[in-house]
């Protein structure tokens, strides 16, 4: 069985769209449409059926998926191990939101001999599922980790209003979440650990906020801030004309945080660490002086669910 078919049958059950699956692929559609009809005809029945949504799965298709995913998790650790045996290289996959790619994941990649050998983008809520279908290695988000998944707290940052010279013209040294009652606030979407973070303290407080715009990334809520004179609500370097001022909730820092965490079975597990040990030096490092205030950032190793 050609390990590509199944790559192939993966990308067409999860994106439902041959035209899509190719592009993730990096093949034609033809190719990849020759492959799952190899595969189907391997099967004796159909694995597909077009729907005005999109292509789904059929029953047969649907009792394949998980025994492909993990075969394709079997054949990537193998893989992994065949190279570590070989060459003694740590060789990880890494899914992680857009921000974080851009702002620690590559650039610690192009600063270093990484282990890391491929990033995927994902929601911040979603990441964890690639690790738990074997789909990546690691897993580095704002959300905490699900139980059953060795995790570590990469750093904590404090959650800032990002505001222009119109707002607070005192320049205090940080904002009471009360204050922000009655401004125009914008904001990262549900998927965002930073939202539910806030909306968590908004809660517990008892107040009431007005939502004025949601933005799947946090540039989009800054440009919104600043030219409709609002609050953007996030922990990213502060840009177009606003600038970070720390949040507090009666005095008390909101922190948000940042997580990997990876599987306790994972062929290279003990190995991890080490690596964990070099990035978070390097973070410290690089981004302290952006985001994160003298000592707030946290070299915690916390311990996997039992």
């Amino acid at each position: 069985m050609d390990i590509r078919a199944l790559e192939y049958f993966l990308a067409l059950a999860d994106t439902g769209s041959a035209t899509r699956a190719a592009a993730q692929c990096f093949v034609t559609q033809p190719s990849l449409s020759r492959q799952i009809q190899a595969l189907e005809r391997e099967a004796g029945t159909a694995l597909f059926e077009r729907q005005p949504r999109g292509m789904i799965l059929t029953r047969a298709g649907r009792i394949l998926e998980p025994q492909v995913r993990e075969h394709l998790y079997r054949h990537r650790d193998l893989v992994g191990v065949l190279g570590s045996l070989r060459d003694q290289e740590l060789r990880l996959r890494v899914a992680c939101p857009l921000m974080i790619s851009l702002e620690a994941v590559l650039p610690y990649m192009a600063e270093h001999a990484s282990p890391i050998v491929d990033v995927i983008e994902t929601a911040p809520d979603d990441a964890y599922e690639y690790v738990l279908r074997n789909e990546v290695d690691l897993a580095i988000t704002t959300w905490p980790p699900p139980a059953g998944l060795r995790r570590r707290l990469l750093f904590e940052t404090p959650l800032y209003a990002q505001v222009g010279p119109e707002l607070f013209p005192e320049d205090p040294d940080a904002i009471e979440l009360a204050d922000l009652v009655g401004l125009p606030l914008f904001t990262s979407d549900g998927h965002s650990g930073v939202r539910a973070i806030f909306d968590r303290e908004v809660v517990a407080s008892g107040l009431e906020m007005t939502i004025a715009g949601e933005a799947t990334h946090i540039q989009v809520a800054q440009a919104l801030a600043s030219s409709r004179r609002g609050v953007a609500i996030g922990v990213s370097a502060a840009a177009h004309g606003l600038r970070n001022i720390p949040l507090v909730n009666n005095g008390t820092p909101i922190l948000a945080q940042d997580w990997v965490a990876w599987s306790s079975s994972h062929y290279a597990a003990e190995r991890i660490e080490p690596f964990l040990d070099e990035l978070l030096g390097w973070l410290s490092g690089q981004l302290a002086e952006r985001y994160l205030p003298p000592g707030v950032h946290s070299l915690t190793i916390v311990e996997p669910d039992a």
